[in-house]
């Protein structure tokens, strides 16, 4: 069995030379031209406020930061919210079930 499949293929080298090439080819094809992204987006759809107000700490919280957690608070499809405030930036982070609508999402 394996000695007759030899057989064969020493017979019809050209043929399978021809093959090889056709697939090589062929492949080079098709990563050239297979639109590939090397790391998928897997995470959940997030919105992130960044807001910069040189202001103390405390002032950016509750000017800034808590009225937009609180607005964010009542939208459709959010899973969690987090918000940090540091010396100059405020960055609240709401982020969406993967069944949100996208205009939930903004």
């Amino acid at each position: 069995m394996i000695a007759q499949l030899i057989e064969a293929i020493v017979r019809a080298r050209w043929l399978i030379g021809a093959a090889l090439v056709a697939g090589v080819v062929a492949s080079i094809y098709a990563v050239r031209t297979a639109p590939l992204d090397a790391i998928p987006d897997t995470s959940d759809p997030q919105v992130v406020v960044y807001a910069k107000w040189a202001r103390s700490p405390q002032l950016l919280e509750s000017e800034v930061t808590e009225p937009i957690v609180k607005a964010l608070l009542g939208s459709p499809e959010v899973r969690s919210i987090r918000a940090t405030s540091t010396r100059s930036p405020s960055t609240p982070i709401s982020c969406s079930t993967r069944t949100a609508k996208p205009m939930c999402s903004r």
